[in-house]
């Protein structure tokens, strides 16, 4: 009995980090599309002559970043070292320059961007669900071994 026991639990926390991890794919590729919208809105917005700290007093703009004296802190979740420092970048150098330009750096920051979460819905795809069977697998068989 105490064996039963112990390899329905072994399968299921094996199964459960695999889910775990299929959800991280996932949580990474709906923060990079949010970063592009807030890129592309930011973009908006230095056309229309608004001011950069009132473009980042929005809810949208809150959840995803904050400056710290003028440093910016990402605050999205399950994004990889890379895209943290390319967010931090662009956002460490945004109002440096005239609108025109502003809005070229936005331009080429979205282009960049947009790539990578691409990247990252094609690895949701391919990786997302063999993750889930991966973690199942393992635990079934770690339980197999135990017995």
């Amino acid at each position: 009995m105490l064996k039963a026991i112990g390899v329905i639990v072994i399968i299921a926390v094996c199964t459960i980090f695999g889910f775990r991890l299929s959800e991280r794919l996932r949580i990474r590729q709906r923060t990079l599309a949010q970063f592009c919208l807030l890129i592309g809105e930011v973009s908006d917005r230095i056309r229309t002559g608004e001011e950069l700290l009132r473009i980042f007093e929005t809810e949208e703009a809150r959840e995803l970043i904050v400056f710290d004296r003028l440093v910016p802190k990402i605050r999205g979740d399950g994004l990889n070292k890379r895209d943290r420092e390319l967010l931090e970048e662009f956002f460490s150098m945004l109002g440096m320059g005239d609108a025109p330009s502003q809005i070229r750096r936005c331009e080429t920051y979205l282009e960049l961007l947009k790539k990578r979460e691409e990247q990252a819905e094609q690895q949701v795809k391919a990786k997302a669900a063999l993750y889930g069977k991966l973690g199942f697998f393992a635990g079934l068989f770690i339980a197999v071994m135990v017995v």
